[in-house]
């Protein structure tokens, strides 16, 4: 790319286009560029560069409104990654999915949730009121914790209800339905 093959088309103090950016950044030189600010300074840039890259970057918020006049069943917002992952990441703060009827986690093979903890449900008013669990097999492992206790597999519970324990097999079936 040389250097007189770069143009730049301004459309006043606030906004220009730019193509053929010698300057080279952490995505490449950019083949062209839509960019712009406000009165804050607050700019924003949209840019597709010679990696086969394409940049949207907003020092202020963004916001992507879709389907104010789709259809329920349809979807109002897709993203599709055809050769590699999509990532949302949220450095400094949360990340919320939030949906007035249903969220569907779905996958070919497996979902992982990665956390030091990790919370399903909350007891707040109007809160969660039950959890179903569906599958063929579940597996539950557990040192302690009142799942395990409940489901006998905390220290505790293997003294008293496992084999040699001080309450018999018929006694625990009986008196707590195991």
């Amino acid at each position: 790319m040389a250097e007189d093959a770069r143009r730049q088309e301004v459309f006043g103090p606030k906004f220009y286009i730019e193509t053929d950016s010698p300057a080279s950044s952490e995505w490449g030189p950019e083949a062209f560029a839509l960019k712009g600010t406000n009165d804050d300074k607050c700019g924003f840039v949209l840019a597709h560069h010679e990696s086969n890259q394409t940049r949207l970057e907003s020092e202020g918020n963004v916001f992507i409104n879709a389907a104010s006049k789709g259809k329920k069943d349809e979807a109002g917002l897709c993203l599709v990654s055809w050769g590699g992952s999509i990532e949302l990441i949220s450095d400094k703060a949360r990340v919320g999915i939030k949906a007035l009827d249903e969220i569907v986690l779905e996958s070919s093979t497996q979902i992982t949730l990665k956390a030091p903890r990790i919370q399903i449900g909350d007891q707040a008013l109007h809160g969660t009121e039950e959890i179903t669990l569906n599958a063929s097999r579940i597996q539950v492992e557990a040192a302690s914790g009142n799942l395990a206790t409940k489901l006998g597999l905390s220290w505790g519970a293997k003294i008293a209800f496992g084999p040699g324990g001080f309450l018999g097999a018929e006694v625990v079936e009986k008196f707590f339905n195991r």
